[in-house]
């Protein structure tokens, strides 16, 4: 696939070159704006083709709430008023009401729910509306209780509902973090099979990914329609196709216009906004990443990790290197650098003769002995619970769960510059694929991060039941 896509009007293709194909639609928002801000231009290039559109909001944005009286209740308040922002700014676009359908999960908690609080025993408080479940009436389940479990149901009903063509969401290297978890949510949500949809009928699922929160990105801000997105420069090296889709001049008006419905954003970050009614869309494509291979493994902590293998995993893989990788960018921060914090480089991934799950992280610079390491694995599917697994290795030793690890199958090596954990598949519970992200963390924050990836696991890597 091309990386960038050049058409000097819609009319000349009319499917929206490469980027639009015919059939139902799934807009995701992490917040109320997001949808306009990423996807504002296709959305009526989707309407006009006779695409069906459904956009979903996963938050109601309460947690910018900046008035005077800072309550809880002020805060459900100001989540309503920017629901009604929502309706006139997709109004201008061309949808109606009933084709919005909000979530109501906590803004900013995003993150927590797919880390920290993802089964119904150990739900979520939002700290600014100070409820467990939703309290908007419109949700799409009344009363959402916020854990993990409670998101997935959701997006299995909506999937299911409409069995979209298409479906965008942000970018897995999106800094916010209620964007990158919204993602991952949704990768989830696509690759677990269950009773209602237990084969791969949403396999032909074609999930394009949009970037909102990148540092300074887009650069220059303001009001811009013949200008063009291009993509952020530390993302460029990643393995994202990037797809960049022209926009009529009236299709950049009308999104503009959409974007000022948000009062509430625009009176704060009007230039920022403004940024992205360019001449285009700019859009990505994350491939999933795969584990053919089944040989012995030679410890590696400490051997040259700089030749990378990207894409979907195949290429380049042979007997002696069985590795998957992917590359997350340097990211710096004033206070990062003032620290001379690390950042992660890559994650590696193998699997052994004995079906053993190898996950390196590699560092930039040298592991800190006061850095503390964060594995995190999600199983799709499997018969092990629970069902995620953080391994934190710190000065302390590898915990698994916020326990010591005493299992002996479980093993950390540790290198100059990375970490290794492995762990076996049965313990897993021998999934057939898994989402896989890493942290740095000292002093129980995290200062930096790698995004999280669908990793899938061919037969050729399965054990036989026995």
């Amino acid at each position: 696939m091309d990386t960038e896509t050049r058409s000097t009007s819609p009319d000349e293709d009319a499917d929206g070159v490469e980027a639009i194909e015919a059939g139902p639609v799934l807009v995701v928002a992490p917040h109320n704006d997001d949808e306009v801000l990423g996807v504002g231009g296709l959305i009526q290039r989707h309407l006009d083709r006779g695409d069906p559109v459904t956009v979903v909001l996963m938050t109601n944005g309460d947690g910018q709430y900046r008035g005077p009286f800072r309550s809880r209740r002020h805060a459900v308040r100001f989540g309503y008023y920017r629901q009604r922002e929502t309706w006139r700014a997709l109004a201008e676009l061309g949808l109606d009401a009933q084709q919005i359908v909000f979530l109501g999960y906590p803004d900013r908690g995003m993150a927590r729910l797919w880390n920290q609080h993802w089964r119904e025993h150990a739900p979520y408080t939002s700290p600014q509306t100070g409820a467990q479940r939703s309290p908007y009436a419109n949700s799409l389940t009344p009363e959402a209780l916020y854990c993990g479990q409670s998101v997935v149901r959701d997006l299995h009903w909506l999937l299911r509902t409409h069995q979209p063509r298409t479906l965008y969401v942000p970018h897995p290297n999106d800094f916010h973090p209620d964007h990158w978890s919204t993602e991952a949510f949704w990768v989830y949500a696509l690759a677990r099979r269950t009773p209602e949809a237990p084969d791969d009928a949403l396999a032909h699922v074609r999930l394009l990914t949009y970037v909102i929160h990148r540092g300074r990105w887009p650069m220059p801000r303001g009001r811009l329609f013949g200008a063009e997105l291009t993509p952020p420069p530390s993302l460029t090296a990643l393995d994202t196709q990037w797809l960049s889709v022209p926009l009529a001049r009236d299709e950049v008006r009308r999104k503009h216009r959409a974007i000022l419905k948000y009062r509430s954003q625009v009176h704060y970050m009007r230039l920022y906004l403004e940024s992205f009614a360019r001449a285009n869309e700019l859009f990505g494509e994350v491939p999933r990443l795969q584990l053919t291979h089944r040989v012995d493994v030679a410890d590696s902590a400490d051997r040259d990790m700089a030749e990378l293998i990207q894409g979907n995993g195949q290429a380049g893989i042979d007997d002696a290197r069985p590795e998957v990788s992917y590359l997350d960018p340097r990211h710096r921060t004033l206070i990062g650098n003032l620290h001379r914090y690390n950042d992660i480089r890559a994650l590696h991934l193998s699997l052994d003769a004995q079906e053993r799950l190898s996950v390196e992280v590699e560092c930039f610079e040298r592991l800190h002995p006061h850095n503390h390491v964060l594995v995190h694995l999600k199983p799709v599917d499997g018969d092990a619970v629970p069902s995620a697994w953080r391994l934190l290795q710190t000065s302390r030793g590898l915990f698994l769960n916020g326990g010591l690890v005493e299992d002996a199958g479980i093993s950390v090596n540790k290198g100059r510059r990375t970490l290794r954990v492995t762990i076996p598949l049965t313990t897993l519970g021998s999934p057939t694929a898994f989402l896989v992200g890493a942290e740095l963390r000292r002093g129980g924050a995290t200062f930096a991060k790698a995004a999280y990836r669908l990793v899938e696991l061919t037969a050729a890597t399965q054990k036989s039941p026995t």
